[in-house]
C-alpha cells in the first residue's frame, strides 16, 4: 500500500486532505504540506503530485481519467444526459458536502479535506475518506517509529500493538523499519522470549506475529504456542484475568490450534449481571475488557445472537457517550481506544456501528472515532493530540476489522498439511490435473513434491507415470504438466518428464502461421505460459494471436459466444505477461478494468457476472485465486487499497475493508482446505488458493531450453 508523504518539518505547519476517486472506484489520496494560512482547492490539486490536464481553472483529467484539455467537456456530449465531470466536494466532519464555489476560488486551511469524483455529480464514497484518515494515521505512525524497530510507549506491547494495526490496514510490518534498520517484526522476534511472560502478552504476540504472515510456532526461536499452553491449566484456564483468557482464545483461533474445550466456559462464567466484563472475574464492567470478550468468545464459536452477545451488545449501549463515542467506563469521557475496541465487539457479533441504533447526536461511533484524528495524523489521547496507543487501537477499527486477523503463513502451513493428508496411496490428489496442480502448491509453499507421500510412490513419481497419456488428452494439459515439471526440478530441461519430451508436447500444437496454441482459450493460455517458461520460439506470435482475442469488455472468453469470465482472463493475463507483455499495455490494463468490474463486495471474485447458473455470480475461491495470481503477475498487490472493496449494500456493515487476499483467508476452514464444490475442504479449491496465498503467479519456475521436433521423444 502506498504510504503518504510526512511531515518534514515545523516549518512546514500545515496540511490537507485529498481525495480523488476515479471511474473505475479507484480512490487515490494525498496529503499536502503548505506553510501559507490558505491555499485554494485547486493549488492543493496542483501540489498533489497527481497528474492533470486543465483548462483555465477547469479540472479536465486527474490520473488519466476525465477529458484532454482541448476537449474538457468530452464526458458530457449532446444532449448532455449522462454528463460526466469532476465534480468538486469538500468533507464537513461527517460527509461530503459540494463545493458552493469553484477549487480555483474556495481557501483551504490548515486540516481541510477536498474530494473529487469523475462522476455525474456524486461524492466520493464516504470510505474514500476513510482511506485517507487511514493512510494520514500511517504517516504519522512512520515518524513514530524507532532505529531498533520499534514503537514508543508501554514497552514490547506498544509494538506489537502497532504491528497489529498495520496488518489490519494491509501494511507489511516486515517492511516498516527506519532507514536500513530492523523492521518492527525483527524488533519483536528479538523480545520475544522475554516478552511472553504471560498469557495475555504471549497471545497478543501470537495475534501480531500470525496477522504479519509470520509463524507463531518458530518466532525469534521460541515455539509460541508451547509457550502460551504453559500458562494454560487442565481445565482450560489460562492465566487469572478475563484479559489473558480473551487473548489465549484469540491466539489459538489466529493460530488455527485447537482451543481447550471449556476454554470459552470460563469467560461466559464471568459475565456481570450488567451484560460486560471487567478485567479480572468480578470485577466491574467495563467497555475495553466486553469488547475484547465478545471478540474472544465469537473466535471460539459462541453464536451471534447467544444470550450472552445480546447482554454483551446491550450493556455496550448502556455505556455510549452523547458524542456517539464509548468511554473506558460510563461516565467517563469518549476515549479512543474504548471507542475503537467497541467498533470491534459489535463488529463480531455482525451489529452494524454504523446503523441508526448506534447514532447518537447525529453521530455514529465510527464518526466519533474520526472526530479524534488530528490534521498530523494521530489519534488524540493520554499524551496529546497524537498518541501512539491511540493511533494503533484505532486503526483496526478504522478498516473495520474484528480480531483475529488471518495471516497468510499460517494459511499456508495448514492448507499444505492438510492438503498433503488427501495425498493417495499411489501419489496422486485423483487425476493427474489436480496432482500436477498440487505439485503448484507444494512448490508455492516452499516444499518438495518429490517428498511427498504416503509411504509408497511420491507426487512425482506419479505424475511422470502419467506423462504419456496426460499430455496426449488436451494441449493445455500438455502445458500444465511442462509448468510442474520446470517448477519441481527448475535444475533440469522438461524433456525427459517420465519418458516424454513434454515441454515439446506443446509445440506439437503451436501454429506457426497464426500463433494459435491448441484449440481453446486454456489451451493457449498453459500453452503460452509453458513455451514462455521455456524461452521457446513463437511465443511472441503467440501472444499477439492472444491479444487478438481480447473481447470489447477488456476480458477473455472460453470458448467462442461464452462471455468473457475471470478465470479464463486472469490465464491470458499470466501468459501476456510470461511471454514479454509490459505491464502498463493497453491489453494489461483493459484486462484488468474487467476483472475489477467483476469483483464483489466482499473482495472476491465470482467465475462470471451476470451469468447464466445459480450463483455462478458469488465469489469462489477458484475464480479469486486465479485473479490473485493474475495481479501479482501485473505487478498489483492483492491485499492493497487499489482492490479493497466495502460491503455497501442497505443494512449491511459498510466499513469493512475487503480484498482478494481477505476474500480467499475467509474461506478456509479450521481444518485447512479451502472451500468449493464438495463442502469446506475442496481439493480442488485448495490446490489453486495455495499459490495464491503464497502471491505466487505463473510459471513459478523457467529454464532456457528450447525442444526442436529432432529430439523430441
Amino acid at each position: 500500500m502506498s504510504t503518504l508523504p510526512t511531515r518534514a518539518a515545523k516549518t512546514i505547519p500545515n496540511t490537507i486532505g485529498l481525495v480523488v476517486q476515479h471511474a473505475d472506484g479507484r480512490v487515490e489520496t494525498r496529503t499536502v504540506l503548505f506553510s501559507e494560512p490558505t491555499i485554494s482547492g485547486l493549488e492543493a490539486l496542483q501540489r498533489s503530485g497527481l497528474a492533470l490536464e486543465l483548462s483555465g481553472a477547469l479540472v479536465c483529467r486527474i490520473g488519466g481519467t476525465g477529458c484532454p484539455s482541448a476537449d474538457c467537456f468530452c464526458g458530457c456530449p449532446a444532449p448532455f444526459d449522462p454528463c460526466f465531470y469532476w465534480s468538486y466536494f469538500n468533507w464537513n466532519g461527517h460527509a461530503w458536502d459540494f463545493a458552493a464555489v469553484g477549487a480555483g476560488e474556495r481557501q483551504l486551511h490548515d486540516g481541510d479535506v477536498d474530494g473529487w469524483r469523475w462522476s455525474q455529480g456524486q461524492p466520493p464514497d464516504a470510505s474514500a475518506f476513510t482511506q485517507l484518515a487511514v493512510q494520514r494515521a500511517l504517516a504519522w505512525l512512520h515518524t513514530q517509529q524507532q532505529a531498533d524497530g520499534s514503537f514508543p510507549g508501554f514497552g514490547v506491547g506498544a509494538t506489537a500493538d502497532a504491528v497489529i494495526a498495520l496488518a489490519a490496514a494491509n501494511e507489511k510490518a516486515a517492511d516498516w523499519r527506519v532507514g536500513q534498520g530492523p523492521s518492527a517484526l525483527a524488533y519483536l522476534a528479538t523480545q520475544a522470549g522475554t516478552f511472553a511472560s504471560s498469557a495475555a502478552a504471549t497471545g497478543k504476540l501470537i495475534l501480531a506475529v500470525a496477522a504479519a504472515d509470520a509463524n507463531p510456532t518458530d518466532f525469534g526461536g521460541i515455539n509460541l504456542l508451547t509457550r502460551l499452553a504453559t500458562f494454560a491449566d487442565a481445565g482450560g484456564r489460562f492465566g487469572a484475568s478475563n484479559w489473558d483468557q480473551a487473548y489465549a482464545i484469540l491466539a489459538l483461533r489466529a493460530s488455527q490450534a485447537p482451543i481447550p474445550h471449556d476454554a470459552a466456559g470460563h469467560l461466559l462464567a464471568a459475565q456481570t449481571t450488567a451484560g460486560g466484563w471487567g478485567f479480572m472475574p468480578g470485577d466491574t464492567a467495563g467497555v475495553d475488557s466486553t469488547a475484547l470478550v465478545m471478540q474472544a468468545l465469537i473466535a471460539a464459536g459462541e453464536p451471534l445472537n447467544s444470550p450472552a452477545m445480546t447482554q454483551a451488545v446491550a450493556f455496550l449501549h448502556t455505556q455510549q457517550n452523547q458524542d456517539g463515542g464509548f468511554p473506558y467506563q460510563s461516565p467517563f469521557p469518549t476515549s479512543v481506544s474504548s471507542t475503537a475496541l467497541a467498533l470491534q465487539g459489535l463488529l463480531a457479533v455482525s451489529d452494524n456501528p454504523l446503523a441508526a441504533g448506534w447514532t447518537i447526536s447525529n453521530t455514529t461511533p465510527f464518526q466519533a472515532l474520526l472526530a479524534q484524528q488530528s490534521a498530523a495524523g494521530g489519534f488524540v489521547g493520554f499524551s496529546g493530540p497524537n498518541d501512539l496507543f491511540s493511533t494503533v487501537s484505532a486503526l483496526p477499527a478504522l478498516v473495520g476489522k474484528p480480531l483475529p486477523l488471518r495471516g497468510r503463513q499460517v494459511a499456508l502451513d495448514h492448507a499444505l498439511t492438510w492438503l498433503h493428508s488427501q495425498q493417495q496411496a499411489d501419489g496422486s490428489f485423483g487425476a493427474p490435473g489436480q496432482s500436477a496442480d498440487a505439485v503448484f502448491a507444494a512448490v508455492s509453499g516452499g516444499q518438495d513434491p518429490a517428498t511427498w507421500t504416503q509411504g509408497g510412490p511420491s507426487l512425482l513419481a506419479y505424475l511422470a507415470s502419467q506423462a504419456m497419456t496426460y499430455t496426449l488428452s488436451s494441449t493445455a494439459a500438455a502445458g500444465k504438466l511442462t509448468l510442474a515439471a520446470l517448477a519441481s526440478r527448475p535444475d533440469r530441461a522438461p524433456n525427459d518428464f517420465g519418458g516424454v519430451n513434454v515441454g515439446a508436447r506443446v509445440l506439437d500444437a503451436f501454429d506457426p502461421g497464426s500463433g494459435q496454441i491448441g484449440s481453446s482459450l486454456f489451451d493457449h493460455g498453459f500453452g503460452l505460459l509453458a513455451m514462455s517458461a521455456q524461452y521457446a520460439p513463437g511465443r511472441w506470435l503467440s501472444r499477439a494471436w492472444l491479444r487478438q482475442q481480447q473481447l470489447a469488455n477488456g476480458g477473455w472468453e472460453l470458448g467462442s459466444g461464452w462471455g468473457a469470465d475471470t478465470n479464463t482472463t486472469a490465464v491470458a493475463l499470466q501468459a501476456l505477461l510470461a511471454a514479454g507483455e509490459p505491464a502498463d499495455a493497453a491489453s494489461v490494463q483493459h484486462g484488468l478494468t474487467f476483472l475489477r468490474q467483476q469483483q464483489n463486495p466482499d473482495g472476491g471474485f465470482p467465475y462470471q457476472k451476470p451469468c447464466g447458473y445459480p450463483a455462478c455470480d458469488a465469489t469462489d475461491v477458484n475464480s479469486t485465486a486465479y485473479v490473485v495470481q493474475a495481479l501479482v503477475a501485473a505487478g498489483h498487490d492483492p491485499d492493497g487499497w487499489a482492490w479493497s472493496q466495502h460491503i455497501t449494500a442497505t443494512n449491511q456493515i459498510t466499513l469493512t475493508l475487503h480484498t482478494p487476499l481477505d476474500a480467499l483467508l475467509a474461506r478456509q476452514s479450521q481444518d485447512g482446505g479451502f472451500a468449493g464444490f464438495s463442502g469446506a475442504n475442496d481439493l480442488y479449491a485448495t490446490v489453486q488458493a495455495v499459490p495464491a496465498v503464497a502471491l505466487r503467479a505463473q510459471p513459478l519456475a523457467s529454464r532456457a531450453t528450447w525442444y526442436y521436433p529432432g529430439i523430441r521423444r
